[in-house]
């Protein structure tokens, strides 16, 4: 299968993924590629993107930048993360748009440990009337 996808071009188009983003939308092992640093350093798009104020290459900014690709693939390259994310994902037992067997229960009890956990000022005495918190 050919190497379709440049994980150093998917990183610098949308800065703000994740490298779970980057991987629920089909970035694997099989289909992505890193090419050396020296051909992405001697490619002008690559190059705009890193110019500093004065129109320069920033050789330092650029290496940075090629450094975080270089690990999301890495990262990207083991097994683990070649595991589908929708299959290991846990979702709450009330999620209706999910596959009920995916679905999961959190049966483990929970206690807070606020001395008023609603924060509230004031409670109910009775019918319509409030008064001071009783239960906190």
């Amino acid at each position: 299968m050919a190497k379709t996808k440049d994980i150093f071009l998917n990183i610098a188009a949308n800065p703000d993924f994740t490298l779970e983003d980057l991987v629920s939308v089909g970035l694997t092992s099989e289909n992505t590629v890193l090419l050396d640093r020296a051909q992405y350093a001697s490619n002008e798009r690559v190059q705009d993107m890193f110019r500093d104020e004065e129109g320069n290459f920033d050789e330092r900014k650029f290496n940075a930048f090629y450094d975080i690709a270089e690990q999301s693939y890495n990262i990207i390259a083991t097994d683990e993360a070649n595991i589908n994310l929708m299959d290991i994902t846990a979702y709450d037992s009330d999620n209706i748009f999910v596959d009920p067997s995916k679905r999961t229960r959190n049966d483990k009890p929970f206690a807070l440990k606020l001395p008023n956990p609603d924060r509230l000022n004031v409670g109910l005495t009775r019918i319509g009337k409030v008064g001071p918190r009783t239960l906190s």
